[in-house]
C-alpha cells in the first residue's frame, strides 16, 4: 500500500513538473529567444565566422564596415539571406518585447513606491 502511494505521488509530481516546464517554455518571450538563437546557430554553421572576422575591416571605420556587411549579405546565397533577415526581424522583435516588459516592470515598481509613500 505504501509503495503504491509513493509510486502514485512520483507519477503525479512528474506530470506537474512537466506542465510547469511546458508553461515556462511556451511563453512568447522564451519561444522568440529560442528561435533567435536557433537561427543564429544555423547561420554560424553555414558561414565560416572565423574567416569573416579575419576579413572584416576595423570597427572604427564605420563606412568600410557597412560596405563590407552589405557586400557580404548581397553575395550570400538566398537561403542565408533569408536566415539573416529572419534573425534580424526576430532579434528586433525580441528587443522590443524586452523593452516593453522592462517598462511594465518599472511602472509596476513606481506604483508600488507611490502606494508605500501614501501609507
Amino acid at each position: 500500500m505504501n509503495y503504491d502511494f509513493a509510486n502514485l505521488k512520483r507519477k503525479v509530481m512528474s506530470r506537474i513538473y512537466a506542465i510547469y516546464v511546458w508553461r515556462i517554455l511556451s511563453r512568447p518571450l522564451c519561444v522568440k529567444t529560442a528561435l533567435f538563437f536557433a537561427l543564429y546557430a544555423w547561420i554560424a554553421a553555414a558561414v565560416s565566422v572565423k574567416d569573416v572576422m579575419l576579413n572584416m575591416p576595423s570597427m572604427a571605420e564605420l563606412s568600410a564596415l557597412i560596405s563590407f556587411s552589405l557586400s557580404a549579405f548581397l553575395n550570400a546565397g538566398h537561403f542565408l539571406q533569408t536566415l539573416s533577415v529572419a534573425a534580424v526581424v526576430i532579434g528586433g522583435w525580441l528587443l522590443f518585447d524586452i523593452g516593453r516588459n522592462a517598462l511594465k516592470g518599472m511602472a509596476y515598481l513606481a506604483e508600488a513606491v507611490r502606494m508605500r509613500v501614501r501609507a
